[in-house]
């Protein structure tokens, strides 16, 4: 029954999302519905309604009995006829059903709860009649049975999810104090000096031009003179007459740059320098501007999902410790390997020996320049 009432407000979801792009868009309110099951998912359509106001009335549909009392009233000579049943649905009691329903969190529209209320009333009148005839055979028994078992499962891993998902302040503030080096970074300035320009009429000399340069503003910037204007010397010297890229490479924290380029940046001190680094694209050479760990509250969020997952894993192998499964063959057959995603007889594929061509830089090495000499693209956060 959950996973059909889940059916129900996905489809009154996707319905309104249809209406919506076929109607002028009209002034809706939108509220995002709690988390948690039992909270009330979503804000009245209009005005404030309390929560023991009826907000559904039925009539002709009798409001739903528990098994015993519906066996009772099946024996009954003279059962409650149609037109003297009433359903009434409180706001309380819809809203409750939203939010049980809506585990990923879902905008609820005022729309969607009407397509969602009409779905519901189908299912009562069903439900309703279903008992009236008297429906409550093993066959039946045995659905609900099983959905009662997939239903609870399911709802078992909601909760958990919801459990570990937002652990304690201290346990993310001793995950941070043990872990600290893994919120290490650096701010860095990256000073470029292409290494060819195709423009150019002596190509070699040009290039034996550009690798002194390179050597010779490495030791400068050793010194401590400015990044920024060590670069726009440089492209000067080259006779480049584009724009030179920006020396600031901003912050880097371990594991967002190359192991051995970032061993060698991590063990500088602030105003260092790395070595020069050639590429076939041109040579970089890199500033430690400073040296600092990342803020708690910068990471908060990173750390609360990561003890959360491994919370939650420990958890399921818990769970699952002491489960061993026995399957008959005789009735299943036997185990086969899962079937494989490449086709019969495909040919095997032939690795092509390595190109003569230079090697295309790492995502931390500038890149070909796009012109005589283009600037470098940043690599990613």
């Amino acid at each position: 029954m959950l996973r059909l009432a889940m059916i129900m407000l996905l489809t009154a979801m996707s319905a309104a999302q249809a209406a919506k792009s076929s109607q002028p868009q009209t002034s809706q309110v939108q509220t995002t519905p709690a988390p948690r099951p039992a909270a009330s998912p979503t804000a009245p359509a209009s005005g404030q309604i309390p929560d023991n106001q009826p907000v559904i009335t039925i009539h002709g549909v009798c409001p739903p009995t528990a098994p015993a009392a519906a066996k009772t009233a099946a024996k009954k000579a003279t059962p409650a006829t149609s037109a003297s049943c009433v359903t009434v649905v409180t706001r309380a009691q819809l809203d409750k059903l939203i939010g049980l329903l809506n585990q990923s969190n879902m905008t609820v529209t005022p729309q969607i709860r009407r397509q969602f209320a009409t779905n519901y009333v189908e299912l009562l009148t069903y439900a309703a009649a279903a008992e009236k005839a008297g429906v409550d055979d093993a066959k039946f028994a045995e659905l609900m049975r099983y959905t009662r078992v997939r239903t609870l499962a399911s709802f078992y891993r909601f909760l958990l999810q919801e459990q570990y998902s937002k652990p304690p302040e201290k346990d993310i503030e001793s995950h941070y104090n043990a872990n600290k080096s893994k919120y290490e970074e650096v701010k860095l300035s990256r000073l470029f000096v292409p290494a060819k320009n195709t423009a150019a009429q002596d190509k070699d000399d040009w290039e034996k031009k550009a690798a002194q340069l390179a050597t010779d503003l490495h030791d400068r910037a050793a010194k401590g003179e400015d990044m920024e204007k060590l670069q726009k010397e440089a492209y000067t010297t080259l006779g480049l007459t584009i724009a030179p890229p920006s020396t600031n490479f901003g912050e880097r924290r371990r594991g967002g740059l190359p192991q051995p380029q970032e061993q060698e940046l991590f063990a500088l001190k602030p105003g260092e320098v790395s070595k020069v680094d050639q590429q076939a694209a041109g040579y970089t050479i890199y500033k430690v501007e400073s040296h600092d760990f990342m803020p708690l509250d910068k990471v908060k969020d990173e750390i609360a999902r990561e003890i959360g997952r491994a919370n939650l894993d420990a958890k399921n192998k818990e769970i699952n410790a002491g489960i061993h499964v026995d399957l008959s063959e005789n009735y299943f057959g036997p185990a086969t390997p899962p079937p494989s995603m490449v086709p019969p007889n495909t040919p095997a594929r032939v690795t092509p020996p390595p190109s003569a061509a230079p090697h295309a830089p790492t995502p931390a090495s500038s890149p070909a320049p796009a012109q005589p000499a283009a600037s470098p693209a940043a690599p990613k956060h």
